[in-house]
């Protein structure tokens, strides 16, 4: 207490003579001074309270107008920052404690006490009562800082004591956990876990979590959606409190991080569809057979959007009809063939004519779905069209049994996959196209050859055979020379049309052997007696299918091109086994001719490099004018399997 003010000391006290005498005490201190200033009752003190500065109140709990403990709470209420000491009888020490308890400073009990005592008492009220003032006025700054700070917040936030009561909490953790701030304060932070926070949280935070240490990893809680609010993500952390009013206590905070979670979702969405996608390529590219391709486009289905059910619709002629499908993650069910007027169909016909990906909530309330099968078992759908530039060819269509599962970005991410779909369904059909193509023509060259040399064969012989029969009395000789003329030409027929019979039956020559294909083309060959042709063979080990065909086809077309072109009538064949290779050698004494001014397309040469390539096999052609030609493939061994 500073040395020169004086001490303004209202004495609320009924009874003259206990007036008077602590008067004459305190006017009789030297230091510090006290000026006393004395009201009867507690009404006129309280008046006098509201005008003037005071340093302490005396006040007796026996007054005309208030008694006991209500005295004092009536006196704290008007004067919050001045102290008091209250006086007792002698017989009701009780009464002074319970004051103590209600905001006095101190007690006396009348007839007890000195003024030393009562000097004391005064200057020791004074002090406690300035660092209690203080120290509530530092806690309601604390406090102001805390609510200006996280009431403006986002942030979820509950303040804990040292026995880890709530003794605060923010407006944003009444809007997080619908909890009022009455069914909070002042209780236990376990019991609300366990009673209000599980309901919500599910077991996605517990009870020990609440130890958490500062330097623990954070914990991440999800609120599901329901009764109008959407779906939230909070992050949780519980950090201890090491200085302040709530020193030992805990702050925990449950900050809304639901804008993050969806776009950290979204962006491994696009990283697993980006995956997918690429693996999807891959797959897809890999293969050029429609059924393949139509298979792998619902196995990669899984890798890109999760689903219960998946078919595949292709659209012919405003016809629909599902070519793949399946029920759950894998398996392939039969293809169903039965073909429905797309116009029949309103959620195609709305993905046809928008040009769009097509999403439902829930198709048992879209009128799209009505009187189609699909909305009895189902809930959520997405489709898209397969589209190819600007010409829709089908449709990928999901289905799962939740209710809202799909949602915009899933129609997004299938109307990408339906594109890579496209492309690949396409070349499957150009592939097809072509290979429908290339028979048509392997069998329009087998028509024209079987008319160009068995039928004009058969055609010839018949003729000889007639005039064998019309010379056979006259000249036997000559009718006997005209039947091994006939003899020699069906023998041939015979043979062509065993090649012939080779061709149309493509397994065929993947069961005989090399040597056999060979005989049988060569034997065909000479039988039309146009030029002599040798083979020669070592013994050639089994070959793969695609090899053996290879070599076969190799031969075929480089003798084709000796009898149209080279004018030979010797060719040599042979097949050497070195052990870590096969040579195939064709050559022929026919005319020759400048490589230097042939291009590689022609005679079949260019064929001929691409089927030697397809087997890892090497292709050299050697010719010279006026001497003949040489052809010969070189195939590494080990290329055997």
């Amino acid at each position: 207490m500073t040395e020169k003010r004086t001490v303004n000391v209202l004495l609320i006290e009924d009874n003259p003579g206990d007036t008077r005498l602590m008067s004459e005490w305190l006017y009789s201190i030297p230091h510090p001074q006290f000026d006393v200033e004395v009201k009867e009752t507690l009404g006129d003190g309280i008046a006098y309270l509201r005008k003037h500065s005071i340093d302490v109140v005396l006040l007796d709990l026996s007054l005309p107008d208030s008694t006991g403990v209500e005295t004092v709470r009536r006196t704290r209420a008007e004067a919050t920052d001045v102290a008091i000491v209250v006086t007792t009888g002698f017989d009701n020490r009780q009464s002074g404690i319970d004051a103590v308890k209600a905001g006095a400073q101190d007690y006396l009990v009348k007839g007890n006490f000195d003024p030393s005592l009562l000097e004391r008492a005064l200057v020791y009220a004074i002090e406690r009562q300035r660092d209690a003032a203080a120290l509530r006025r530092s806690e309601e700054g604390y406090r102001s800082l805390i609510n200006d700070v996280f009431n403006n917040s986002t942030v979820a936030v509950f303040i804990l004591d040292r026995s880890l009561s709530v003794v605060w909490m923010n407006d944003a953790s009444e809007e997080y956990f619908k909890l009022p701030r009455e069914k909070a304060l002042g209780h236990e932070w376990d019991d609300l876990l366990e009673k209000h926070f599980a309901q919500i949280l599910g077991s996605s935070i517990r009870v020990q979590d609440t130890r958490l240490e500062p330097d623990d990893d954070r914990t991440e809680c999800y609120i599901k959606a329901e009764n109008g609010h959407g779906e939230r993500w909070l992050e949780y952390t519980m950090k201890p409190i090491r200085a302040g009013m709530y020193a030992g206590g805990y702050i925990v905070q449950f900050t809304d991080i639901t804008r993050m979670k969806h776009s950290e979702e979204a962006e491994h969405r696009q990283r697993l569809l980006a995956e997918a996608l690429r693996d999807t390529a891959g797959a897809l590219s890999s293969t050029l057979d429609l059924d393949e391709v139509l298979d792998r486009i619902l196995s990669s289905l899984e890798k890109v959007m999760q689903h219960d059910a998946a078919n595949i619709m292709l659209l012919e002629d405003e016809m629909v009809y599902i070519v793949r499908q399946h029920p759950g993650s894998s398996a392939t069910s039969t293809p169903d063939k039965h073909a429905q007027l797309m116009n029949n169909l309103p959620y195609l016909q709305h993905m046809y004519i928008a040009n769009e990906p097509l999403v439902s909530s829930d198709i048992k309330l879209d009128k799209r779905w009505e009187d189609i099968p699909e909305r009895a078992m189902w809930h959520a759908y997405t489709g898209a069209p397969i589209r190819l530039e600007d010409e829709i060819i089908g449709f990928i269509n999901l289905y799962s049994d939740t209710a809202g599962y799909y949602h915009t970005q899933d129609g997004e991410q299938l109307e990408i996959f339906s594109r890579q779909a496209a492309v690949a369904m396409r070349n499957a059909q150009l592939y097809q196209k072509t290979r429908e193509l290339a028979t048509m023509q392997e069998r329009t060259r087998l028509a024209r050859d079987l008319h160009d040399a068995v039928t004009q064969t058969l055609f010839t012989s018949t003729m000889l055979a007639d005039s064998a029969v019309r010379q056979w009395n006259k000249d036997p000789d000559k009718a006997l020379n005209l039947i091994k003329q006939v003899h020699q030409l069906t023998t041939g027929a015979l043979a062509e049309m065993r090649v012939l019979l080779l061709e149309l039956r493509p397994n065929t020559l993947v069961n005989v052997s090399l040597d056999q294909l060979l005989q049988q083309y060569v034997l065909s060959l000479q039988a039309r007696g146009q030029i002599k042709v040798e083979l020669m063979m070592d013994p050639v080990p089994l070959l793969p299918p695609d090899a053996k065909i290879v070599f076969y086809r190799i031969v075929q077309e480089a003798l084709n091109n000796i009898t149209k072109h080279a004018g030979a009538t010797l060719v040599e064949i042979t097949i050497e086994n070195l052990q870590d290779r096969l040579i195939l050698t064709v050559e022929d004494n026919g005319c020759g001719f400048d490589l230097t001014h042939i291009a590689p397309t022609s005679l079949g040469l260019n064929g001929m490099r691409e089927r030697t390539e397809e087997i890892g096999a090497i292709l050299s052609v050697e010719s010279k004018i006026g001497i003949g030609t040489t052809i010969q493939v070189s195939w590494p061994i080990q290329e055997i399997v």
